[in-house]
């Protein structure tokens, strides 16, 4: 019985055609997108030609910049996949493998399942040749894993190159990143180079004298969306910068947190920090925190927004509580307001105003009465007087301090002594050259056969005994000597912060968020005073009782 086949030519197709194109950042000019579509365009037109039976329908250019092989989340290919599953495209033509993606696993699946189940037509130029309309077994030889082994083993190999570049960039203080923080933009002559952006910079210091003036973060929040000056995120769409989706779905509108998180930043300062964030690996594009002992910090790095003592006071005032009473409908924040603590449960102490006077009651008795814990009631009036007293009396003990330091500095005795350790140390250190040079040719000595190994070993650990008293001398000379150098610095906070208010008469919240972390409010009208720079005047103390000696 004889059996026939049908040798008739198949149907006539319809190809539904796009092109992708992908260039990563770090890959070289020649595999630019302009050089990718000319090429596709050159090699469509010559497959297009010597097909005379089917018929051809281009869709779209699907293009991919700056991202890399190993990204399975790039915006356009995810674009192109869903449009292969819709049917509207059935063909798609590329450079080579690589540009489909440089995962072994995933362009493998693409090529050999997907598209195959699909009934897609997938054509690579080189790297190697495919077509799986005219060769459709060829997208099943070893070419296809081998290029792709190929390929995500040379992203494994970019990747590290990379990250070290990147790491001795931001050793060296240069800025890597792909966008310049809030208040700053590129040198347009040096991209690693960061200079003030005048229009937010203004905004950055009309929220510092905000809140200098009292506001919460709350409230700067406010007064920005109020006036209408965008976000970072709005500044950024306005400046025609690229986003991604979620930053393309923002309101544009400030918030509480945002305010904190750019008033608070360590690079206002003129500290460039990096490397925060890094993702967990070439193939793995996600994104996780690293430890802050980890961060590449250069100082003064990049133009400052705020000098370094004006960051530590808006770190202050933030972090004190603001909140505004509902009838407060002035909106602002009272001279207390954050400072105030109950001496027996801790809470705060909360405002009341009766009868055109104001005072301050613990807020635990004011919610849930005596058995919870006592009023400490305080009038405002004899709080405001008696802090200010307090703080007067800090100001003239540091004024006092400063005029003993100056006194003690001019002391003959301090400077004989000072020049004393001096020469103690030079001597002591002469003497430990000499023990570590004889040390070192013991060994010789005995491999010459002039020391026995009995009196090598016991000449050795004579020196060693030698060499470490002499370390600990020389450790403690140099400790008594630092003791006399910290009388003689004039930059202690203590001081510094305290005597510049030499002439203060009345209280005001800027003084208080500066001077003092927290009051204490305890029974029968005891308040206790929480001073900052506790341990800086305890430091001036120390100094002191040890040189008392010195003044003659």
């Amino acid at each position: 019985m004889a059996i026939s086949r049908n040798k008739s030519k198949p149907a006539k197709k319809v190809f539904y055609f796009s092109k992708y194109l992908r260039k990563s950042s770090e890959e070289e000019d020649s595999r630019s997108i302009h050089n990718q579509d000319s090429v596709l365009d050159a090699e469509i037109q010559k497959i297009i030609d010597a097909d005379v039976y089917n018929d051809y329908v281009y869709v779209d250019t699907y293009c991919d910049e700056d991202y890399t092989g190993t990204d399975s989340e790039r915006p356009d290919f995810k674009r192109l996949l869903r449009d292969i599953s819709s049917g509207k495209v059935n063909m798609i033509v590329v450079t080579d493998l690589s540009r489909l993606s440089r995962n072994i696993t995933e362009s493998t699946n693409y090529v050999q399942v997907l598209f195959v189940a699909l009934g897609v037509r997938f054509i690579s130029i080189q790297l190697p040749a495919l077509d799986s309309y005219l060769d459709p077994n060829k997208v099943y030889s070893l070419e296809v894993p081998m290029h792709g082994m190929f390929n995500e083993n040379h992203a494994a190999e970019t990747s590290f190159k990379v990250r070290r570049t990147f790491d001795n960039e931001r050793e060296q203080g240069k800025f890597i990143g792909a966008f310049a923080g809030y208040g700053w933009k590129k040198d347009p002559e040096d991209r690693h180079k960061l200079l003030l952006d005048q229009e937010p910079y203004e905004v950055m210091q009309m929220m510092k004298e905000w809140v200098f003036d009292g506001a919460s973060a709350s409230m700067v929040k406010t007064k920005l969306n109020e006036l209408g000056i965008p976000s970072p995120a709005g500044y950024k769409k306005k400046q025609g910068m690229k986003f991604n989706v979620s930053q393309e779905r923002t309101t544009f509108l400030w918030s509480a947190e945002m305010v904190k998180r750019l008033m608070l930043r360590p690079e206002n300062v003129g500290d460039l920090v990096q490397g925060r964030y890094r993702v967990i690996s070439y193939k793995v594009h996600k994104k996780i925190s690293v430890p802050e002992n980890e961060w590449f910090i250069c100082e003064d790095a990049i133009p400052a927004i705020y000098t370094r003592e004006e960051q530590r006071l808006i770190t202050d005032a933030l972090k004190k509580r603001t909140r505004v009473s509902p009838t407060n409908k002035k909106q602002e924040v009272y001279l207390f307001s954050g400072f105030l603590k109950c001496g027996d449960c801790g809470k705060g102490m909360t405002r009341i105003t009766s009868k055109n006077h104001v005072y301050y009651a613990c807020n635990t008795y004011k919610k849930y009465g005596p058995k919870a814990c006592a009023s400490h009631m305080m009038e405002h009036e004899i709080l405001e007087s008696t802090v200010l007293l307090a703080i007067q009396n800090q100001i003239k003990i540091a004024v006092d301090m400063e005029n003993v330091l100056k006194k003690v500095d001019k002391a003959p005795l301090l400077r004989r002594k000072s020049d004393g350790y001096d020469k103690s140390i030079r001597e002591k250190s002469r003497e430990l050259a000499k023990i570590q040079l004889y040390k070192t040719g013991l060994y010789e000595d005995w491999k010459n056969g002039d020391l026995t190994q009995s009196e090598y070993r016991q000449m050795k650990s004579k020196y060693i005994d030698e060499e470490e008293k002499l370390i600990s001398i020389i450790a403690n000379l140099e400790d008594e000597k630092k003791k006399l150098e910290k009388v003689k610095d004039k930059k202690n906070p203590f001081l510094t912060e305290f005597r510049k208010h030499q002439n203060l008469k009345k209280l005001s919240r800027d003084i208080l968020i500066e001077l003092v972390d927290r009051i204490t409010i305890h029974k029968d009208n005891n308040i206790t005073i929480h001073f900052k720079f506790a341990d800086d005047y305890k430091r001036i103390v120390d100094c002191l009782n040890d040189c008392a000696d010195l003044v003659e």
